[in-house]
């Protein structure tokens, strides 16, 4: 079987947990993550960890926060009132 390489597009499906499991972000029940190795689309292990994987193969990793988004910085949550979006707009906690 062919192993993903640099310059592959691959389609990946993912659950994001937090240390105690938390999860905050997943593929399940939506389209597969889809990009190119190489091209600095996702998060750097992220993209990494791909690399000689065959298809169809499951993995486990860990990544820090300051190795993905970075670590969290209370001073600049902001809160807004509801008002400021439109009466349509569904916005959702943590977004």
């Amino acid at each position: 079987m062919a192993q993903v390489q640099d310059g592959d597009t691959v389609m990946v499906h993912y659950t994001g947990k937090l240390d105690d499991g938390t999860v905050f972000d997943t593929t399940t029940n939506r389209d597969p993550l889809q990009f190119m190795i190489g091209e600095g689309q996702i998060i750097p292990l992220f993209e990494q960890a791909m690399i000689g994987m065959e298809p169809g193969e499951a993995k486990i990793i860990e990544i820090s926060a300051d190795e993905a988004y970075g670590p969290h910085h209370e001073e600049l949550v902001l809160a807004v009132d509801r008002n400021v979006f439109s009466e349509d707009a569904q916005p959702e906690v943590g977004l």
